[in-house]
């Protein structure tokens, strides 16, 4: 069971998560990626939204889930959340 917005969607149009992920990755210039979401926000359009966290900086992407277009950037200089575990210094 679907949820009414993705129901009638036809998936084999969208990029795909990869090629979403590596657009907003080169739009910032690299950085790890912290979350990723698919958003419906129009009867014909699906946004992937994507957290990046780059040189002490998280940058929001938005991709236009279809054809690949960047649609926003906004970044934040003090990022809410670090990616992955500390490290651990060495003896």
């Amino acid at each position: 069971y679907m949820r009414k917005p993705f129901a009638n969607a036809d998936f084999g149009s969208f990029i795909g998560m990869e090629r979403a992920a590596r657009l907003a990755l080169e739009e910032v210039g690299g950085g790890v990626i912290s979350e990723f979401e698919l958003k419906h926000v129009r009867p014909d359009r699906f946004v992937s939204a994507i957290e990046i966290i780059a040189d002490a900086c998280e940058y929001e992407v938005e991709i236009d889930a279809v054809s690949g277009r960047t649609l926003e950037v906004d970044v934040d200089s003090k990022p809410r959340k670090k990616p992955g575990h500390p490290r651990k210094p060495h003896p």
